[in-house]
């Protein structure tokens, strides 16, 4: 029988002290679920742990306030997804102490997830091990999938977070300079309400990063 990755010490639990980031992020098994929620699952004693001491975990929940960029149809021959700039508003942010030695979950805010998405608006979710995220480690670019073979993707400037996932929009691209609609869309928009930052974390308006 092969060993355990993570085999447990005379107390019961893996000995974790001064593991890296990468080494925390290699432990963590998260769960996604499809109304936004990120659950942390516990771990088989004597598989994966118990850790002997808990991961510092943060979950964090953004407004994504979409405009498209000039010509942001797919480029090329290869049918490249366009780049969007957008407004970024922090909606929600937990942190956590993650051992394995039960179920986490975290829900996301209220109006975050829609099963009838905004033409305009849309989310991101991340989390990440460390503390928070700095203005400067945020997305400055968001990639938006349209085709089989391409997918969203918000480009973070720091290897610190783990995952993230996209709530998109239903129609970015005739989204004009404040957000809005240019044309009608058969899209209803989010509740009204919803989707609201939190005090402590201002609106940052971020523009794409070309390469």
């Amino acid at each position: 029988m092969p060993s355990p990755p993570y085999p447990v010490n005379a107390d019961g639990c893996h000995p974790d002290k001064g593991w890296t980031q990468r080494q925390a992020a290699a432990w963590l098994v998260q769960e996604e679920s499809p109304t936004g929620e990120v659950g942390f699952v516990r771990s088989t004693a004597g598989f994966n742990g118990p850790l002997c001491e808990p991961l510092t975990v943060q979950v964090q929940f953004w407004r994504l306030t979409y405009r498209s960029a000039a010509g942001a149809q797919a480029r090329g021959s290869t049918g490249s997804a366009p780049d969007y700039s957008f407004t970024m508003a922090a909606m929600k942010h937990v942190q956590l102490r993650v051992d394995g030695r039960r179920d986490v979950v975290v829900t996301p805010p209220k109006g975050y997830y829609s099963s009838h998405p905004s033409p305009c608006v849309g989310g991101l979710v991340a989390f990440y091990t460390g503390g928070p995220l700095t203005e400067k480690e945020l997305p400055s670019r968001i990639v938006s999938g349209d085709s089989l073979l391409t997918f969203d993707s918000a480009d973070f400037h720091t290897n610190r977070v783990i995952d993230s996932k996209l709530s998109s929009p239903s129609d970015p691209a005739v989204c004009d300079a404040d957000g809005k609609p240019t044309r009608p869309t058969s899209a209803p928009s989010f509740p009204a309400g919803a989707l609201l930052p939190t005090p402590s974390y201002p609106p940052i308006r971020l523009n794409p990063t070309h390469t």
